[in-house]
């Protein structure tokens, strides 16, 4: 079993009862389509996950910036309110 692509062309002869078919092959060139479609694909599922890690991480650090931050302030707070004790 074949599975070939053609295009075809057909062409009657004057003042005959023959008409003349051309072929053409575009199976490779079909494959080749189908190929190109494929490694498409495959890049935009690789950039889609790349993305997707990229805004995993990025909001990881976000959350470890805040909770850092929120720490910071605790601490700076209760040393400032240390120093105002014992300024008075």
């Amino acid at each position: 079993h074949l599975n070939k692509t053609f295009h075809h062309a057909l062409i009657p002869i004057p003042n005959q009862h023959l008409n003349v078919v051309i072929l053409m092959d575009l199976t490779e060139e079909k494959n080749k389509e189908r190929k190109i479609k494929d490694y498409r694909h495959q890049i935009m599922e690789i950039t889609q996950k790349v993305i997707d890690e990229q805004m995993r991480t990025v909001q990881e650090i976000a959350s470890l910036l805040g909770e850092t931050t929120a720490k910071s302030k605790i601490a700076l707070t209760q040393l400032k309110r240390t120093v105002e004790e014992e300024s008075q």
